[in-house]
Protein backbone atom coordinates (compact mmCIF):
# COMPACT_ATOMS: atom_id res chain seq x y z
CA UNK A 1 0.00 0.00 0.00
CA UNK A 2 1.02 3.57 -1.04
CA UNK A 3 2.35 5.97 1.73
CA UNK A 4 0.60 8.66 2.63
CA UNK A 5 1.89 11.94 4.07
CA UNK A 6 -0.30 14.56 5.94
CA UNK A 7 -0.08 17.91 5.33
CA UNK A 8 -0.85 19.97 8.85
CA UNK A 9 -1.25 23.72 9.00
CA UNK A 10 2.16 25.66 8.36
CA UNK A 11 3.30 22.61 6.55
CA UNK A 12 4.70 22.49 3.19
CA UNK A 13 5.33 18.94 1.47
CA UNK A 14 6.28 17.69 -1.90
CA UNK A 15 6.19 14.14 -3.48
CA UNK A 16 7.90 12.61 -6.10
CA UNK A 17 5.68 10.49 -7.00
CA UNK A 18 5.12 7.68 -4.81
CA UNK A 19 3.82 9.39 -1.94
CA UNK A 20 0.16 10.42 -1.00
CA UNK A 21 -0.29 14.10 -0.27
CA UNK A 22 -3.39 14.36 2.46
CA UNK A 23 -4.32 17.78 4.31
CA UNK A 24 -5.44 17.31 7.96
CA UNK A 25 -9.09 19.20 7.64
CA UNK A 26 -9.61 22.62 6.50
CA UNK A 27 -11.40 25.20 7.70
CA UNK A 28 -10.19 28.58 6.94
CA UNK A 29 -6.70 27.35 6.16
CA UNK A 30 -6.48 27.07 2.42
CA UNK A 31 -4.31 24.09 0.73
CA UNK A 32 -2.63 25.03 -2.44
CA UNK A 33 -1.29 22.18 -4.58
CA UNK A 34 1.22 22.47 -7.32
CA UNK A 35 2.02 20.32 -10.13
CA UNK A 36 3.77 19.98 -13.38
CA UNK A 37 1.39 17.87 -16.15
CA UNK A 38 4.72 16.59 -17.53
CA UNK A 39 5.64 14.75 -14.07
CA UNK A 40 4.61 12.73 -11.93
CA UNK A 41 5.60 14.94 -8.75
CA UNK A 42 4.25 18.29 -6.97
CA UNK A 43 3.44 19.73 -3.85
CA UNK A 44 0.91 20.81 -0.82
CA UNK A 45 1.10 23.94 1.13
CA UNK A 46 -1.81 24.07 4.43
CA UNK A 47 -1.80 27.60 4.81
CA UNK A 48 -2.88 29.14 7.98
CA UNK A 49 -2.85 33.16 7.44
CA UNK A 50 -2.85 35.82 4.14
CA UNK A 51 0.09 37.69 3.10
CA UNK A 52 3.65 37.50 4.60
CA UNK A 53 5.14 37.01 7.96
CA UNK A 54 5.98 39.76 9.79
CA UNK A 55 9.81 40.33 9.34
CA UNK A 56 10.26 39.69 13.51
CA UNK A 57 8.53 36.47 13.53
CA UNK A 58 10.27 33.31 13.72
CA UNK A 59 7.56 31.35 11.73
CA UNK A 60 6.77 28.08 10.31
CA UNK A 61 7.50 28.94 6.55
CA UNK A 62 3.84 27.17 5.32
CA UNK A 63 2.12 29.50 7.97
CA UNK A 64 1.60 32.55 5.52
CA UNK A 65 0.99 32.77 2.13
CA UNK A 66 3.35 34.22 0.36
CA UNK A 67 5.91 32.51 2.67
CA UNK A 68 4.05 29.04 1.53
CA UNK A 69 4.14 29.35 -1.75
CA UNK A 70 7.65 30.88 -2.26
CA UNK A 71 8.81 27.70 -0.37
CA UNK A 72 6.53 25.21 -2.30
CA UNK A 73 7.88 26.73 -5.60
CA UNK A 74 11.42 26.46 -4.06
CA UNK A 75 11.15 22.99 -3.26
CA UNK A 76 9.38 21.82 -6.52
CA UNK A 77 12.41 23.42 -8.70
CA UNK A 78 14.88 21.72 -6.35
CA UNK A 79 13.30 18.50 -7.26
CA UNK A 80 13.87 19.49 -11.20
CA UNK A 81 10.26 20.60 -11.96
CA UNK A 82 10.76 24.07 -13.84
CA UNK A 83 8.29 27.19 -12.46
CA UNK A 84 7.13 28.24 -15.64
CA UNK A 85 5.48 24.79 -16.15
CA UNK A 86 3.48 24.64 -12.66
CA UNK A 87 0.00 24.63 -11.95
CA UNK A 88 -2.19 25.09 -9.09
CA UNK A 89 -5.65 23.38 -7.31
CA UNK A 90 -6.97 25.61 -4.23
CA UNK A 91 -9.24 24.26 -1.70
CA UNK A 92 -10.73 25.60 1.71
CA UNK A 93 -11.36 29.08 2.79
CA UNK A 94 -14.44 28.53 4.65
CA UNK A 95 -15.81 29.28 7.40
CA UNK A 96 -16.94 26.40 9.13
CA UNK A 97 -17.28 28.15 12.58
CA UNK A 98 -20.36 30.19 10.49
CA UNK A 99 -19.10 33.74 12.46
CA UNK A 100 -20.88 36.47 11.42
CA UNK A 101 -18.44 38.83 9.32
CA UNK A 102 -15.37 36.71 9.32
CA UNK A 103 -13.17 36.99 6.64
CA UNK A 104 -10.19 34.94 7.37
CA UNK A 105 -11.02 32.21 4.60
CA UNK A 106 -11.96 34.97 2.13
CA UNK A 107 -8.47 36.71 3.18
CA UNK A 108 -6.62 33.81 2.81
CA UNK A 109 -7.61 32.83 -0.09
CA UNK A 110 -7.53 36.25 -1.78
CA UNK A 111 -4.11 36.13 -1.13
CA UNK A 112 -3.15 33.00 -2.39
CA UNK A 113 -5.01 33.88 -5.77
CA UNK A 114 -2.64 37.15 -5.90
CA UNK A 115 0.58 35.30 -5.47
CA UNK A 116 -0.61 32.53 -7.96
CA UNK A 117 -0.89 35.59 -10.26
CA UNK A 118 1.89 37.03 -9.24
CA UNK A 119 3.90 33.86 -10.16
CA UNK A 120 2.04 33.11 -13.20
CA UNK A 121 0.82 29.92 -12.01
CA UNK A 122 -2.70 28.91 -14.19
CA UNK A 123 -5.25 27.88 -11.45
CA UNK A 124 -6.89 24.62 -12.76
CA UNK A 125 -9.58 23.78 -10.24
CA UNK A 126 -10.88 25.07 -6.82
CA UNK A 127 -13.34 24.20 -4.12
CA UNK A 128 -13.91 27.10 -2.05
CA UNK A 129 -15.65 29.40 0.69
CA UNK A 130 -18.63 27.03 2.38
CA UNK A 131 -19.35 25.88 5.54
CA UNK A 132 -18.37 22.67 6.06
CA UNK A 133 -14.39 21.33 6.59
CA UNK A 134 -12.95 20.03 4.22
CA UNK A 135 -9.73 17.97 3.11
CA UNK A 136 -7.69 17.00 -0.02
CA UNK A 137 -5.57 13.76 -1.01
CA UNK A 138 -3.02 14.59 -3.82
CA UNK A 139 -2.32 11.05 -5.52
CA UNK A 140 0.70 12.34 -7.46
CA UNK A 141 1.36 9.00 -9.18
CA UNK A 142 -1.92 9.36 -10.82
CA UNK A 143 -2.45 13.11 -11.14
CA UNK A 144 -5.38 12.99 -9.35
CA UNK A 145 -6.70 15.49 -6.73
CA UNK A 146 -9.32 14.81 -4.52
CA UNK A 147 -11.32 16.70 -2.02
CA UNK A 148 -13.84 15.56 0.99
CA UNK A 149 -16.69 18.26 2.01
CA UNK A 150 -17.79 17.47 5.61
CA UNK A 151 -18.27 13.96 6.84
CA UNK A 152 -18.75 13.39 2.78
CA UNK A 153 -17.12 10.94 0.77
CA UNK A 154 -13.82 11.75 -1.14
CA UNK A 155 -14.73 13.25 -4.91
CA UNK A 156 -12.37 13.80 -7.94
CA UNK A 157 -11.16 17.49 -7.76
CA UNK A 158 -9.05 17.61 -11.16
CA UNK A 159 -6.97 14.94 -12.84
CA UNK A 160 -4.13 15.76 -14.22
CA UNK A 161 -3.93 15.39 -18.26
CA UNK A 162 -0.52 14.07 -18.28
CA UNK A 163 0.88 14.59 -21.88
CA UNK A 164 2.62 11.08 -23.05
CA UNK A 165 6.37 11.17 -22.87
CA UNK A 166 8.39 10.55 -26.72
CA UNK A 167 10.21 7.91 -27.04
CA UNK A 168 13.28 8.47 -29.10
CA UNK A 169 13.99 5.53 -31.91
CA UNK A 170 10.71 4.50 -31.69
Amino acid sequence: MKETITVYTGEIKISDGTTDLKSSPLGSCVVVVLFDEEVSAGGMAHIMLPGKAPVKENVVPGKYAANAIEKLIQDLKAEGLAEEKLKAVVVGGGNVLKRENETIGTDNLFSVYQLLELYKIKLEASSVKGTERKSVRYNTEKGIIYYTKGDGPEKELYRIMRKPQMLIGS
